[in-house]
């Protein structure tokens, strides 16, 4: 405690996001809960922070969110965010295969979800 005293609390690595930076960073070794109301945008706030981890630190993580089933949905999300195009082919700027084979790739060895 003295040693944290005289040096300062460990303020931990960037969100990435300045103004988030001042209430929370991220530090190793720690566990994040992530908890609230349902569809108040926390697993999609959650995955875009991670995915700048992944993609600026070559940071993995492993996520569990019960909501967001089938599990599919969870890797399509990240897919979405990381190369910026829709999946969904109902909707305008859908992304072709090459481009979600390669956000696939990329999200394959970044993320492991903790339900199959």
């Amino acid at each position: 405690m003295l040693y944290t005293f005289h040096h300062g609390k460990n303020r931990g690595t960037s969100t990435y996001f300045k103004g988030l930076d001042s209430h929370f960073t991220w530090r190793l070794g720690e566990v994040t809960l992530w908890t609230g109301y349902n569809s108040e945008g926390k697993s999609k706030f959650l995955k875009q922070l991670l995915l700048l981890k992944s993609f600026n630190e070559n940071w993995r993580h492993a996520m569990f969110s019960p909501e967001d089933l089938p599990i599919e949905d969870i890797y399509d999300d990240f897919i979405h965010s990381l190369i910026g195009k829709n999946i969904d082919k109902a909707y305008s700027n859908v992304m072709d295969e090459s481009e979600y084979r390669a956000g696939y790739e990329f999200i394959r060895d970044k993320v492991s979800s903790l339900i199959h």
